[in-house]
């Protein structure tokens, strides 16, 4: 056997060597791409889990809690917009009550609002976060609230309510 033979064998088995693995990495790129989807779904699922797990403790504390259930109670019936002027209303035990309550919602729409920043949840889910803030945001200006949330959110706060007010 001569060598350009072997040479040419030597060629045709590279080539060879060098298909079959495309065709694996396009398998397994393929299969990355599946899991990456799956792993999507799952969680998506536990954003969901953990949003209606919060939204839950926020109606618990409401309930169990005499001075959050009297809180909330006056201030539901009261005009987003009004609300502030009526926090002088409230007892001591309940405006703190009421603060602790809000500050759970206002982290929960940070933690929203961030997820959808980082397009970490769908588009869809975050489609109240823009109302959530024009009715609360003054609100959670006044009680000083703002001030333990992300820098970036505050922005947006300031943004919105910004925007709302003009």
């Amino acid at each position: 056997m001569n060598w350009e033979v072997i040479g040419a064998m030597g060629e045709v088995l590279g080539a060879l060597a060098v298909f079959l693995t495309l065709i694996y990495l396009a398998a397994q790129v393929r299969q990355h791409t599946k899991l990456m989807d799956e792993n999507r779904k799952v969680e998506l699922s536990r954003n969901a889990q953990m949003r209606t797990e919060n939204r839950l403790m926020m109606q618990l504390a409401a309930i169990e809690n005499e001075h959050v259930r009297n809180a909330v109670a006056k201030m539901r019936v009261v005009p987003a917009s009004e609300i502030v002027k009526k926090l002088d209303e409230l007892s001591h035990d309940e405006y703190e009550s009421y603060r602790h309550y809000l500050m759970m919602q206002a982290l929960i729409i940070e933690n929203m609002w961030y997820q959808g920043q980082e397009q970490l949840i769908d588009a869809s889910l975050t489609e109240n976060i823009v109302p959530a803030i024009t009715n609360f945001g003054h609100i959670w200006k006044e009680m000083g609230m703002l001030n333990t949330l992300r820098a970036d959110f505050r922005m947006e706060v300031d943004r919105i309510l910004g925007e709302t007010d003009a």
